[in-house]
C-alpha cells in the first residue's frame, strides 16, 4: 500500500470516528463518546508515523526489503537476498539480477545483424540489456525508460557491471512518457 493510499485510509478512518462525535453530542457522558474520542486520538498519532507504518507493512510482503517508492506507474520495491537484487512492480516480480534473460535476449537479437552500430532499447536496460548489447561495441545506445523512479531507485543497488554500463559515454538514457489517451 502506497503512502498516499495509507494517508487516504487514515483520513477516512478518522472521519468515520469523528462523525459519531458530532452526531452523539447529547451523549457527552456515554462510553461511546469516550471510545470515539480515544480512537480519534489513536488515528492522529498513527498519522505521524505513516511512513514507518508503510515500511513495516511492505516488509510483510518483502522481508529482505532495501527500499520502496511510489511512481505514477505503481509501487517499486527492491529487495536483496545474498547477492541477488529483486525488483518488484506492484508486488509482481519485474526482474532480478542473477537471471540470464538479458543475455538470451540481447545475443539472439545482436546475432541477426553483422555489425550493430546504433541500438535502441525500449525498457529493460537496468535488467542488463545495456550491459549485454555493449559487448558488441555499438557506436550509440539509446535506452528509453518509461519510469524514472524505477531507474533512480534501482540503480544504486545494481551490480557494478550493469551500473557502469549505464554510465558509458555512448549510452543515452531517455525518459519518455506515453501519449495521453483521449
Amino acid at each position: 500500500m502506497g503512502i498516499t493510499k495509507l494517508l487516504y485510509s487514515v483520513v477516512c478512518a478518522l472521519a468515520s470516528v469523528i462523525t459519531p462525535l458530532i452526531v452523539l453530542r447529547e451523549l457527552r457522558k456515554s462510553f461511546l463518546h469516550f471510545a470515539a474520542t480515544a480512537l480519534a486520538c489513536i488515528f492522529l498519532a498513527l498519522l505521524w508515523k505513516a511512513s514507518y507504518l508503510d515500511r513495516q507493512m511492505t516488509i510483510w510482503n518483502h522481508p529482505n526489503l532495501l527500499e520502496s517508492s511510489d511512481s505514477p506507474y505503481g509501487r517499486i520495491t527492491a529487495t536483496r537476498l545474498y547477492n541477488q537484487i529483486s525488483v518488484f512492480e506492484n508486488d509482481a516480480l519485474s526482474f532480478e539480477t542473477e537471471g540470464t534473460d538479458a543475455e538470451n535476449f540481447c545475443h539472439l537479437v545482436a546475432l541477426q545483424h553483422p555489425n550493430p552500430r546504433d541500438v535502441l532499447i525500449l525498457g529493460g536496460g537496468i535488467e542488463g540489456l545495456v550491459r549485454e548489447i555493449a559487448k558488441y561495441k555499438p557506436r550509440r545506445i539509446d535506452y528509453v525508460e518509461l519510469n524514472p523512479v524505477m531507474l533512480n531507485l534501482v540503480t544504486r543497488y545494481l551490480p557494478d557491471d550493469v551500473r557502469k554500463s549505464l554510465e558509458e559515454p555512448n549510452v543515452h538514457i531517455i525518459f519518455a512518457r506515453p501519449p495521453a489517451i483521449s
